[in-house]
């Protein structure tokens, strides 16, 4: 569940609680009436939660079935896709400075740059993926400068669905959407119980926070842009593919403490070291190669 919505939780749920202090005196009916709204909301908002982390550790152990028969220990290297995009399924975020880093390794693998550790050197620009040329265009005096990080999440993220790694997901759901007419319908059912039972107006304004809160929330969701996005058949695949990488990658020998020189011999695994968090040399070396604006404010 994440910050928002536990927020969303907390804070309706303590106007409900308000609501009824202040009712609990005047009317029994809408004492009641306002707790069955609370246990709706809390039945919306909760149980879908538990759903999903049983569906969650369903997943994980079908997955770690199939990732154990197929992919245990996988070796082959994965030229199809970008290290951004290996790097977004991985993790589902980009993590700095390691995931540039591994992606300018790859591109001193094929040529297109040359990595120092007073800056780098653009060699070709010619057939790039879409996530390689945002990079290398960003390249300023021999640095990685980024004004914000989500602009180069959002080109891997375009990149992801036209390598249909990805598809988009529903922004509002059915269930979502009937449970903010019923909420709608019942507060204009409750304002006009409040209403026959002369209740003080600080109940009704509470009551009227509440359906605000719950719109503004439905509306936030309604409007959001169409970056809701999931992975697709090919990309869950790819994901239990890189759960494998990751383990044969542990079970390399000093891998961690492998340089940037032997690139030549360990070509993408090096990479692959780098990108799942198993180099920090590496990393250290080269971080203050990367800067990103936005985080330096």
């Amino acid at each position: 569940m994440n910050k928002n919505r536990k927020l969303l939780i907390v804070v309706v749920n303590v106007l409900f609680i308000a609501n009824i202090i202040f009712v609990a005196n005047k009317s029994a009916y809408l004492l009641i009436f306002i707790a069955t709204i609370d246990l709706m909301f809390n039945a919306f908002f909760l149980m879908p939660e538990i759903g999903k982390i049983v569906d969650r550790t369903e997943k994980k152990l079908v997955d770690y079935a199939y990732l154990k028969e197929n992919y245990e220990l996988y070796r082959n290297i994965i030229n199809d896709y970008s290290i951004c995009e290996l790097a977004l399924i991985d993790g589902y975020n980009f993590s700095y400075p390691k995931d540039l880093i591994a992606v300018l390794l790859k591109l001193e693998l094929n040529k297109k740059i040359k990595l120092e550790e007073d800056g780098i050197v653009i060699l070709d620009k010619e057939n790039l993926k879409r996530s390689e040329e945002y990079i290398i265009n960003h390249i300023v005096d021999g640095k990685v400068v980024l004004k914000r990080d989500r602009d180069l999440k959002t080109t891997v993220k375009l990149e992801g669905f036209d390598d249909e790694l990805f598809e988009h997901k529903d922004v509002i759901s059915t269930r979502e959407l009937l449970f903010m007419l019923i909420a709608i319908a019942s507060y204009m059912v409750y304002f006009f119980i409040a209403e026959s039972n002369e209740s003080t107006s600080i109940t009704v304004f509470i009551g009227f926070c509440v359906l605000f809160i719950l719109f503004a929330a439905f509306m936030g969701k309604a409007v959001a842009p169409s970056s809701y996005w999931k992975l697709s058949e090919k990309g869950k695949d790819l994901n239990l593919k890189l759960m494998g990488l990751k383990n044969l990658i542990k079970d390399f020998s000093n891998m961690d403490e492998r340089d940037k020189n032997e690139l030549v011999l360990w070509e993408d695994y090096l990479i692959y070291s780098v990108m799942f968090g198993n180099n920090k040399n590496i990393v250290d070396k080269y971080k203050n190669l990367i800067i990103i604006k936005e985080y330096e404010q």
